[in-house]
């Protein structure tokens, strides 16, 4: 939907100053900041990968490309349910527990 209506608002200095430093920490527009604050909307932030993150999603991407040759190869040899599939469960949980501690730390 195109937006071009307009609604100007006074605000104080300190105001203005808060709105723009909230704008500049979620990398958005001030017109989203005060959108998102007016409909209680949560403000959508651009998503830009640290190191850490990169990291793990490397770690994922293996451990997926695991599970896919998993699956390929009980196709294959008609290999048992149980082949190393608790071992990759037990890997991505290991995973999953890694990010939570790290994003918990960041919070």
């Amino acid at each position: 939907m195109k937006k071009n209506h307009r609604i100007q608002l006074r605000l104080t200095a300190i105001e203005k100053t808060a709105i723009e430093m909230k704008a500049k920490k979620y990398e958005t527009s001030i017109t989203q900041v005060v959108i998102s604050a007016i409909l209680n909307k949560p403000i959508p932030i651009k998503w830009e990968p640290d190191e850490h993150a990169e990291k793990l999603k490397n770690e994922l991407s293996i451990i997926g490309r695991n599970l896919w040759m998993l699956i390929k190869y009980k196709k294959k040899f008609q290999l048992s349910e149980q082949f190393k599939i608790q071992e990759i469960i037990n890997e991505l949980l290991q995973l999953v527990q890694k990010i939570n501690q790290y994003y918990d730390r960041k919070s």
